[in-house]
């Protein structure tokens, strides 16, 4: 489709009058000094008007995309880097909507003047980044990238975003320098620009240009990098010269149709097509020129992806379903379009949660002897980063998730710096606290505490469950300007909806009267609990009345040395031990006691302390700084660690303050709704829009539109 030159004449006359020539100048020789390279006997603005605003050059790419396409795409176009209008008014002219995005508000005044000028209406500009569209998703039937790639921020959430407005059956026009071609840069004009190391390049730049502007922010395109980018949209690359080799008929120039034709009866015409392949993706060319087609049956859907690292294992994960409770503990639901969870260790086990949410194990065998086993630990992070980086190129996954401080968040890290992406990591427990109760060999306490330091070190984003997590990240060398408090969720309604038959059921399963004292602890029985406290505070309770009895829901390494301190003290028909019970079933056992007991030497958050205040149990625990988010003294009994008496004496009073009590509970009935699940997960979500807002504006200005 050609553009008759007597219309063009009209265009450039209206749109570049002087009016317009001088304002451009006076703006190219303002921001630009210094940075284009021109010859001294040359004026500073020529090339670049050439470039930027003579419609003959944007005449040569509108021709070419529509030679190139069997079919002209269905209108409207869109140009990211619109610059000063040049495409879209040229489109107007021959009766083509087309749309601007401009991130620089100066040429967009000027794209204004240009379009009022020129006396058309259908052209719209707007200011805005490629990163982060301001359009719905499959709106447009042409995207053009003209020299813009090596300008943005963000080439991979460029290119995504250009690939969800453009409609199905589509077509995407990518051009760009190749910085690989080593010749002279294309803006400073300088040779050998891209081979250098960044700092000694800044020095040339500065030293011969003077102006370093662009350079800061200039990426390094290359053919094969953006082609593999590319090519992993699904799309179908256009080749036009190869097409007319294959297809003689579709060319329109008689002698080249003939010659096309002799080709293919002399059975060359493959090695004419392989010739033209190794020509257009010549590494070494001067510009990268790339035509992609959106398949007609594409997903027009391109959300956020994320790819979570939990530290649960595989089985671990699967055995607690693959319901929404997966979904909704790992990414606040909504926000994501898919979800990938990624492990690293010997498990076998593979299977997809549900449509669109991924389990994949990376599996590495881990052999048994002491030093090879630690060799082969110490290389388990680069292992896994590797492995990680396949997995965010494959799946365009925008953001790296860890729910712990290991080495799967570590190795998250590593792969997040290794390909741009965001990493956010949560912190749930103080290590250093948890290892001077329960020490670990030299070496395992030495990774753990350098995986801990990396972690909080270099995560773009840590979540703390707990206010007393952040001071905890901060003395570990986080940076507070990073760290956010996000609490654990809580289904408060599981809690309060409790069947009373159950209930009946279960204390007459474990022999329980009404006469009896019911008091129930929920944890691992490990140092960090301290089970010897609670259970001398129970000895001591019996001792006065025999009808106390102890409810013990959870295992640990001292469940061994519990069961016999209960068994040498007398304690075995007062203290009942159950082992690990169904979550689902927590709220009936908490249905039938008469209080909550937590003796615990240090917390990150206490989420058992709140599950129990939600069913309504009053609250006796020791006093330490990482539950003080939940529990305090209008809602709960505190005491000292360690501190059986106290102990003793606080669960006592439970039954004898009846109207204390009263007012705790509705103290505490209304401070666990600020950790409701539904409120957690809106938290959630305003802090990735907060912390990454061009990831989800696209998607929150849809939203908008739709609700308007």
């Amino acid at each position: 489709m050609s553009i008759h030159n007597e219309k063009l004449e009209e265009l450039d006359r209206r749109a570049n009058n002087d009016v317009i020539r001088n304002q451009w100048t006076r703006l190219v020789k303002t921001v630009y000094e210094g940075i284009f390279a021109f010859d001294d006997d040359r004026d500073l603005t020529r090339e670049h008007y050439t470039s930027s605003m003579d419609f003959a050059s944007k005449r040569s790419v509108y021709e070419s995309i529509h030679n190139a396409l069997a079919e002209a795409p269905d209108g409207p176009y869109l140009e990211i880097g619109s610059g000063y209008g040049t495409f879209a008014l040229l489109c107007d002219s021959v009766g083509v909507r087309c749309f601007g995005c401009e991130p620089d508000s100066e040429p967009l005044a000027i794209a204004a003047s240009r379009k009022q000028a020129a006396g058309v209406d259908a052209s719209v500009f707007l200011q805005g980044v490629g990163e982060s569209l301001p359009y719905q998703d499959g709106s447009f039937g042409l995207v053009l990238l003209d020299n813009v790639l090596e300008h943005v921020q963000d080439i991979d959430r460029v290119l995504a975003e250009a690939w969800r407005v453009l409609k199905p059956g589509g077509a995407l026009w990518v051009v760009a320098p190749n910085y690989a071609s080593f010749r002279r840069e294309a803006h400073y004009g300088l040779p050998w620009l891209p081979l250098l190391p960044r700092t000694v390049a800044r020095w040339y730049v500065r030293r011969f240009r003077g102006n370093t502007a662009f350079f800061d922010s200039l990426n390094y395109t290359t053919v094969w990098g953006i082609r593999s980018r590319l090519r992993r949209m699904k799309g179908r690359f256009v080749w036009p010269t190869i097409e007319k080799i294959r297809n003689p008929a579709d060319c329109s120039n008689p002698p080249k149709r003939r010659i096309l034709s002799l080709a293919g009866a002399f059975g060359i015409a493959r090695i004419l097509c392989g010739i033209e392949w190794l020509r257009l993706t010549n590494p070494l060319s001067k510009r990268i020129e790339l035509l992609v087609r959106k398949p007609p049956d594409a997903d027009t859907k391109q959300g956020p992806q994320l790819l979570c690292l939990p530290a649960d294992s595989p089985d671990s994960l699967l055995r607690l379903g693959v319901g929404s409770f997966i979904w909704n503990h790992y990414a606040p639901p909504g926000l994501f379009d898919r979800v990938t969870f990624a492990f690293l260790g010997n498990e076998s086990r593979s299977k997809s949660l549900e449509a669109g949410r991924h389990l994949q194990v990376y599996r590495k065998r881990f052999a048994d002897h002491t030093l090879v086993k630690g060799l082969c630990y110490l290389f388990r992070v680069p292992y896994f980063a590797l492995r990680l980086v396949r997995t965010i190129l494959r799946d365009r996954v925008d953001v790296v998730r860890a729910r712990s401080l290991g080495y799967n968040a570590a190795a998250g890290i590593v792969a997040a710096k290794l390909t741009g992406k965001p990493c956010a990591v949560s912190i749930h427990a103080p290590y250093a606290t948890d290892r001077h109760y329960a020490p670990k060999p030299f070496f395992a306490d030495l990774e753990e505490r350098l995986l801990e330091q990396f972690c909080l070190r270099f995560a773009d984003r840590i979540y703390c469950v707990s206010t007393a997590m952040v001071d905890y990240a901060a003395r570990m060398g986080a940076d507070r300007s990073r760290t956010s408090v996000l609490h654990n969720r809580v289904d408060l309604d599981k809690f309060r909806k409790v069947d009373g038959h159950r209930v009946d059921e279960i204390r007459s399963q474990l022999g329980l009267t009404s006469n009896h004292k019911v008091a129930i602890t929920v944890g691992r029985i490990v140092p960090q609990k301290d089970p010897r406290t609670f259970l001398d505070a129970l000895r001591r309770l019996v001792d006065a009345d025999p009808s106390w009895r102890l409810i013990v829901i959870g295992v640990g390494n001292l469940e061994a040395a519990s069961r016999a301190y209960v068994k040498r003290h007398g304690l075995e028909p007062y203290v009942l031990f159950l082992g690990n019970v169904n979550h689902d079933d927590l709220p009936t056992y908490f249905g039938a006691a008469d209080l909550f007991l937590l003796s615990t030497l240090y917390e990150g958050f206490g989420i058992v302390l709140i599950e129990a205040q939600a069913a309504g149990l009053p609250v006796v625990a020791t006093r330490i700084s990482g539950t003080t988010d939940v529990v305090n003294d209008a809602n709960a009994d505190l005491v000292l660690t360690g501190d059986a008496g106290s102990l003793a004496k606080s669960m006592a009073r439970v039954f004898t303050e009846a109207d204390r009590i009263r007012e705790q509970l509705e103290v505490a009935s209304a401070s666990v709704e600020a950790f409701d699940e539904k409120k957690m997960m809106q938290t959630e979500i305003n802090d990735y829009l907060a912390w990454l807002p061009s990831l989800f504006r696209s998607r929150s200005t849809a939203e908008e539109k739709d609700r308007q």
